[in-house]
């Protein structure tokens, strides 16, 4: 059995300390694992008046543990491919890792969307009873953006119609579809195909205008 690691006391402040890492607004300068272990490193000892009474975060060295290891005691898992080979890889070593810890903590970094189902049934598929642990926690960071890095906002388009007003909305599109019929008519189609790159990029940038200024 590892050793304590000061118990549930401990244990709370890890969680508390990565749930506070993961709600932050941007993302990480280069290695999120470093990143986080600077960060558990620095709020477990922010109080610690000498060496001796300082908690030890470890960055994982053994083969098949956790990433980050706090005193011997509390492992935590630092998860970043999320398909279902990861998953079915998860649901197999997740018990054998929890015979190394007496806490363990699963970290979620940048969840996509189209996997958050599959890893909540995870979360409450695992217990610290099933595991055999004094204590387990999920803690989950959902991805924000986009592929192409673009923050997402399913607001954007909503927007862009409130601030144009619906009436003059219509009339562009309306404008738009007269030029298109017109230009089909005269079997001009590349004339269609630059008014609707033009509107596209158009729209675009009126959106990522409106993602980037802060509402009042």
């Amino acid at each position: 059995m590892p050793p304590e690691g000061e118990g549930p006391a401990t244990f709370e402040s890890v969680v508390e300390s990565v749930r506070s890492w993961a709600n932050r607004d941007s993302s990480p300068d280069g290695d999120p694992v470093r990143r986080l272990q600077e960060k558990l490193e620095r709020d477990l000892n922010a109080e610690a008046e000498t060496p001796w009474e300082e908690d030890v975060v470890a960055l994982g060295t053994q083969s098949g543990g956790c990433e980050i290891v706090v005193n011997g005691a509390i492992g935590i898992r630092f998860v970043t491919d999320f398909n279902r080979g990861r998953m079915r890889r998860f649901d197999h070593r997740l018990p054998a890792q929890s015979d190394r810890y007496n806490y363990l903590l699963v970290y979620l970094h940048e969840l996509p969307p189209r996997f958050q189902d599959g890893w909540r049934v995870r979360q409450r598929k695992f217990s610290a009873p099933r595991l055999g642990l004094r204590d387990f926690a999920f803690v989950v960071r959902p991805r924000t953006r986009g592929d192409d890095d673009v923050q997402v906002d399913p607001g954007t388009v909503r927007e862009v119609v409130k601030t144009l007003g619906f009436l003059r909305m219509v009339l562009l599109v309306l404008l738009v579809a007269l030029v298109v019929a017109s230009a089909a008519v005269s079997e001009r189609f590349e004339l269609v195909l630059l008014v609707f790159g033009a509107v596209g990029l158009w729209f675009v940038g009126v959106a990522l205008y409106l993602r980037r200024v802060p509402s009042k």
